[in-house]
């Protein structure tokens, strides 16, 4: 995966962001990242052998007219990107799942893509009082335009609530 990383350095571990530290409505740039065709053949090698995704040529025959990632590895860089620059400064307690997941428009090789999570909902737990869940929405697109959307999903994710509080 080639990345332009957009993002600070990883904060110290005093940092951690808890539940409470968040805030609904608030966006977080996950950085950049471009896929190469050697990147986007061996991928589909491995997991999606699909014609559009192996060969620039069997590509060019079929609907898409060229070489496109696959979205499986669309939603997993988008993935990479969160995991390094979100949930590794948060007490993440883990996923219970994500839902709506669509890849609107084909990634195709040596183009820039943004990737961003926004937080739309925040309800502590009613069971666990040390966990809150945080609602949010996963989207990347080519040069930061809303319009050219790749992947967009919605996540819960369970956080630890700050101790004491």
């Amino acid at each position: 995966m080639s990345e332009t990383h957009t993002d600070q350095a990883s904060p110290p571990p005093s940092a951690t962001l808890y539940f409470e530290d968040f805030q609904e409505g608030q966006t977080f740039d996950l950085g950049s990242l471009t896929l190469t065709t050697e990147e986007i053949v061996s991928f589909a090698k491995n997991y999606d052998p699909q014609p559009f995704h192996l060969d620039p040529a069997a590509a060019r025959a079929h609907r898409f007219g060229r070489l496109i990632a696959s979205g499986w590895q669309t939603a997993a860089l988008w993935n990479r990107r969160f995991v390094d620059t979100f949930l590794s400064r948060t007490v993440s307690l883990g996923s219970p799942g994500l839902s709506n997941l669509s890849w609107p428009n084909p990634v195709e090789p040596d183009q820039q893509h943004i990737a961003s999570f926004r937080i739309h909902r925040l309800e502590p737990s009613r069971s666990h009082l040390d966990v809150g869940k945080l609602f949010g929405e996963g989207t990347m697109a080519l040069d930061e335009d809303d319009d050219a959307l790749v992947l967009q999903l919605s996540l819960l994710i369970l956080v630890g609530r700050r101790p004491g509080e």
